[in-house]
């Protein structure tokens, strides 16, 4: 119980905090800053790493594509659009990916 709500705070502001300072040397460009709501990037992320720890949990790996399909077909016209949010997105994307998985296997898994 504690090991889940641990995996569940290092996945959530921590890992935002995170993210911006290790992708800093590439700013969002003034294009990805103006268009939605403010802050749901920083939310979506928190979500897909959520949802990623509990289908890491069930065993379900296949399950984590769903994430990002779903995700990106959301996307889809924009990414298709702009090279830059393209870019910008799939860093985001592959970092949380990857930043589940490092919390699962250093958390959850041991």
């Amino acid at each position: 119980m504690l090991t889940g709500l641990l995996a569940i705070l290092l996945v959530g502001k921590l890992a935002n905090v995170l993210f911006k300072l290790a992708f800093s040397p590439y700013p969002q460009s003034q294009v990805i800053q103006q268009e939605g709501l403010q802050g749901t990037g920083a939310l979506i992320g928190h979500l897909e790493r959520i949802l990623s720890l509990i289908f890491l949990g069930m065993g379900q790996v296949n399950a984590i594509g769903l994430i990002y399909t779903a995700k990106s077909i959301a996307c889809f016209k924009r990414l298709e659009e702009d090279k830059e949010v393209a870019e910008y997105y799939l860093m985001g994307s592959l970092y949380s990916i990857l930043y589940a998985l490092c919390v699962y296997f250093l958390v959850l898994a041991s």
